[in-house]
């Protein structure tokens, strides 16, 4: 059982933790909640105020990657067929 949670941790891990500074936000979350009892919704509450700031100020670590700049999909356009 542990080593199914562990693989989990891991997998999700990879797709959140995309740079240093969130690891950093993650370890920093960690020792809060277990070496100094921090509640569960500060954490929350004060990753997601480092975020905001943070993509706020333009860091770079906070900036989302999207392929077209706006977060959509772009739809193929299709060619008008020559016969």
């Amino acid at each position: 059982m542990l080593a199914i949670v562990l693989e989990a941790v891991v997998r999700v891990g990879k797709r959140a933790l995309r740079n240093n500074v969130m690891v950093l936000l993650a370890a920093a979350a960690f020792v809060g909640i277990f070496f100094f009892n921090v509640a569960f919704p500060i954490i929350v509450f004060g990753a997601a105020l480092v975020g905001f700031v943070g993509a706020w100020t333009g860091v770079a670590a906070f900036r989302s990657k999207s392929s077209t700049g706006n977060g959509k999909q772009q739809m193929p356009v299709e060619q008008p067929s020559r016969r």
